[in-house]
């Protein structure tokens, strides 16, 4: 991060009009700090930013801009750098002299019991040990809300408009009272699962509830479009299809710049941002669809650290002349490569000793599960609960790492690093997201996703997906992406390719 880099990317959103598209805060992540004044006030990096924030801020808004900065209500940041714990009142007008429009406030207090090399820990002399543990008799997701409203206090009083994002960790009914953004999950990346796993968090935690205009729920910065890896372009218009039917706020990487035009055009789609994203009504999207097919059987990571004594997950054993690993009536098969050959997935399916996708070998050296004893090929699984395992043929990202097994008495202990154990998760093939719309033309969103890498055909009538909807009812359908008017009908006909999906506008006849 530098003031170079930060003007670069201004003047490329300006070059590009990605503007006109709505793409208007310029926010800078953590680690723009560098350390507090003598009298508390918070300092930019020097050496980042020679001309200072101020001059910085005054740029992003000659170019017709908005201004984001971060900060974390513990006092030091995810990276070691001043956090606003204490200083509340001094940083919230310091940010309003600067211009800024946006403040993020994380919450990493992982990172506040001591001073990192370089941090001169006498500036946080008010409450050098904070970590947000509350007093006797206060619960801690009640000293965080007290936390995070005492930075919303200041900001508001400092008569500036300042949109205030908080963080994951906080409780979404009681913040959206003091906010206008909470982030969702952990940080995104370009890679299918995670960005599923995104989506089925806000499903999970039921956060749709909450969204309304003046308060969302952030699924996170759109991840990079790559194409020499990370998601295809049909996964990508359905990551795009999804934060935009969700109503995420619609926030690009600071390497935007060096993406394709393939990623240009997704990202400028009319359409979904214009009726979709940005529809005055503000419903977020459910999940008002599933079906499952034989792929759903996905192997995935157990929410629940592993309990080795009432041993309530499956057990797995493993055969040593079929070289299968079996749980229940299923054995651990390669099922499918990823179109752009970067990993297989791996499935639990009906047990064949006469097929090569079911032989594994136990590595007694590395504790790891190898595919073909020939090659190095080992099962990994993601850092995240609730994302498929996988087999990569190359380099393994690191957000992942292999699965490790150890022999009890029970069978095989399949298990993450932190001791989460494997299991067979039912994850749907199909689903189908819909969100209703104010527009004078269109009713309502609905973003059908296949999740296998595999073709599956997508067949329903209106009436069983809307609730309380007639069963006579027709509706006119326009596929977002290819702009097809597709006809008018009573329902929906479809073959998607693996890992895709299809938007469409519905309105009444």
């Amino acid at each position: 991060m530098s003031e170079h880099l930060i003007k670069t990317s201004v003047d490329r959103l300006k070059e590009f009009s990605l503007d006109s598209f709505g793409y208007v805060y310029v926010n800078l992540a953590d680690c723009w700090q560098s350390n507090r004044d003598k009298n508390g006030d918070i300092l930019e990096d020097p050496k980042k930013f020679s001309n200072g924030l101020k001059s910085l801020g005054a740029y992003i808004h000659s170019r017709g801009l908005k201004f984001g900065l971060y900060t974390d209500v513990n006092n030091v940041t995810c990276h070691g750098k001043p956090g606003s714990y204490g200083f509340e009142k001094l940083d919230a007008a310091k940010y309003a002299e600067w211009g800024v429009d946006m403040v993020t406030n994380d919450n990493c207090p992982q990172h506040s019991l001591t001073a990192p090399s370089g941090v001169d820990m006498v500036t946080n002399d008010n409450c050098p040990q904070h970590s947000l543990t509350a007093p006797s008799g206060v619960d801690h997701l009640s000293q965080l809300q007290l936390d995070y409203s005492i930075m919303s206090q200041a900001l508001n009083g400092t008569g500036r408009p300042m949109v205030y994002v908080v963080s994951k960790s906080t409780e979404p009914e009681n913040v959206s009272k003091i906010s206008h953004v909470r982030l969702v999950g952990q940080d995104i990346t370009a890679d299918w699962d995670v960005m599923l796993n995104k989506v089925d968090t806000s499903e999970a935690q039921q956060l749709a509830q909450y969204a309304k205009p003046g308060f969302w729920n952030d699924l996170g910065t759109l991840a990079p479009f790559d194409d020499h890896g990370g998601m295809s372009t049909d996964e990508y218009r359905t990551h795009f299809s999804l934060w935009c039917a969700l109503k995420a706020p619609l926030m690009l990487g600071s390497n935007f710049f060096n993406n394709s035009r393939d990623w240009l055009s997704i990202v400028t789609n009319k359409k979904a941002i214009d009726i979709i994203n940005q529809d005055p009504l503000g419903s977020q999207a459910k999940l008002f669809y599933s079906k499952h097919t034989e792929f759903s059987l996905h192997v995935i990571v157990t929410n629940a650290v592993c309990d080795s004594e009432q041993w309530q997950y499956p057990v797995w054993t493993y055969n040593n002349q079929t070289n299968q690993i079996q749980v229940r009536d299923k054995c651990l098969t390669l099922t499918g490569q990823l179109q752009h050959g970067q990993y297989w997935y791996i499935t639990a399916k009906s047990c064949d000793n006469s097929t090569a996708s079911q032989r594994w070998f136990l590595d007694r050296l590395t504790n790891q599960i190898l595919f073909d004893a020939n090659q190095s090929y080992c099962l990994t699984m993601s850092k995240l609960n609730a994302v498929p395992i996988r087999l990569y043929t190359g380099d393994i990202p690191s957000t992942y790492s292999p699965v490790l097994w150890s022999q009890t008495q029970h069978g095989l202990h399949l298990r993450h690093l932190q001791e989460q154990c494997l299991e067979v998760g039912g994850f749907p093939s199909i689903q189908i997201y819909l969100g209703h719309l104010s527009h004078s033309r269109y009713m309502y969103v609905a973003v059908l996703i296949n999740r296998d890498i595999f073709p599956n055909i997508v067949s329903f009538k209106w009436a069983d997906i809307i609730p309380d909807l007639p069963k006579s009812q027709l509706f006119k359908m326009y596929d977002v992406w290819t702009s097809e008017r597709i006809g008018t009908r009573l329902g929906h006909y479809v073959t998607l390719t693996g890992h895709s999906s299809q938007t469409i506008l519905l309105s009444s006849v």
